[in-house]
């Protein structure tokens, strides 16, 4: 028997859905077809996967019917972890802030279980030993209807994304926002947010000069220096923004910061996140991970002196690119050359706003992100032969789309994974 929202439910009772065709499973059956063709009101509990959005009209109407949505994390909670959960969310840098606070906690003697939406699903937790801290990531795809409560919430930041899923820019903030009322004790968040609407006043802001702050010149914690930073493997303001977070979470948990802090440098990025794949000829970044053209201004500043070939694009989603494009329009002004490759499924209205403010010779049109990694490679060799002496991580080949990969791509993964590929194929042979 399995125990659903208080209900009891024989295995042989579970039905698998799916919107697209599913194996045959023993003991369960299986039903797939387009979500309007599936009978939601046939079962009392539905067990819902991030990816179908709790607004789509079909579970509108199942739950109106009375039928009753969980999710495997709501389970999870529901269940009662054994051992405080640190919550992350965010529109970018989640993972990254997720990762190292695992990190640092990990090298502070603690044992971890990491998850959520990043890697490890959290039900197959209710599977391994209790460990001392869960640290979990979840989405606004996660949080839309979850129920339960974490020990400590952290928010890195909150921009525009995901708006088909959810159906407004409000309704996006409002979903990500529910996580920091579910937190019993601490809810953290960057000060980069302090203006936006909905955050409670209770949070404890990361990055400002009450907390913890982090500079070329060094971490300090209310004002005071507390250690040197020599660097570390992930470039940009925005990652030491997570790793503000990070500190600031540790301290409110009860941890050693100080003990933790030699064990930042040990910390590698993330794949597909801004993450070097040739440095010769050219230097080739694969930042596949930025699906937002906020992510995309967040990378190109980790570039601000070096001739630059961006490929951007992917699926089209009425992304907002003024940002984007405000921050080419300045590169170019301060004179490093910055050439834009568009591709994907949204290039035609991409190309048509870049053409309103970058001159021709600067933006370029391809199909596909294989035809982009070619004409960008070229334009990069070029540039690379303009000064016999310049360095060759001078000129960068940078992957970072500021859209999704579904036009051409399983995930972002895949994307980043073909770019990378090519590069390597193109300037080794």
């Amino acid at each position: 028997m399995l125990e659903v929202l208080g209900q009891s439910i024989g295995l042989d009772k579970i039905t698998v859905l799916d919107e697209q065709p599913l194996r045959s499973m023993d003991n369960v059956a299986t039903r797939s077809g387009p979500l309007a063709s599936l009978p939601l009101t046939e079962f009392d509990v539905i067990v819902r996967s991030p990816g179908v959005s709790i607004y789509r009209p079909e579970l509108e109407a199942a739950r109106r019917a009375g039928v009753q949505f969980t999710s495997g994390t709501s389970l999870w909670l529901a269940e009662g972890p054994g051992a405080p959960v640190i919550a992350v969310t965010g529109t970018k840098g989640k993972s990254t802030t997720t990762s190292l606070i695992g990190h640092l906690l990990a090298g502070l003697g603690q044992t971890v279980l990491l998850g959520g939406n990043l890697g490890q699903p959290v039900i197959s937790f209710l599977k391994e030993p209790t460990p001392d801290w869960f640290v979990v990531e979840l989405s606004s795809y996660q949080l839309a209807d979850l129920q339960g409560k974490v020990d400590f919430a952290v928010l890195t930041n909150l921009l525009s994304d995901h708006i088909d899923w959810h159906g407004s820019i409000e309704i996006y903030h409002r979903d990500k926002l529910r996580l920091l009322s579910m937190s019993r004790h601490q809810t953290l968040a960057h000060a980069t947010d302090k203006k936006v609407t909905g955050i409670p006043s209770n949070v404890q802001w990361a990055g400002d000069e009450e907390s913890w702050k982090v500079t070329d010149e060094g971490v300090f914690n209310q004002g005071k220096q507390v250690a040197t930073f020599d660097g570390w493997d992930l470039p940009g303001r925005h990652n030491l923004n997570n790793l503000e977070l990070a500190l600031a979470t540790l301290e409110v948990c009860g941890a050693n910061v100080a003990d933790a802090l030699p064990n930042i440098s040990s910390f590698k990025a993330l794949p597909h996140r801004l993450q070097p794949v040739m440095a010769s000829p050219v230097a080739c970044v694969n930042d596949s991970i930025a699906t937002t053209p906020d992510a995309t201004v967040a990378a190109l500043r980790c570039f601000p002196k070096q001739a630059l070939v961006l490929i951007v694009g992917g699926v089209e989603r009425q992304q907002v690119w003024g940002g984007l494009i405000g921050e080419i329009v300045e590169r170019l002004k301060r004179g490093w050359d910055t050439h834009v490759v568009v591709q994907g499924e949204g290039r035609e209205r991409l190309l048509t706003e870049l053409a309103a403010s970058v001159a021709e010779p600067q933006r370029h049109l391809s199909e596909s992100l294989n035809q982009a990694t070619e004409v960008a490679l070229d334009l990069a060799m070029g540039l690379s032969t303009d000064d016999p002496t310049a360095e060759g991580e001078d000129v960068v080949v940078l992957l970072s789309p500021g859209a999704p990969s579904f036009d051409q791509f399983r995930d972002f993964t895949e994307r980043g994974e073909q770019f990378s590929r090519q590069c390597v194929r193109r300037l080794t042979t």
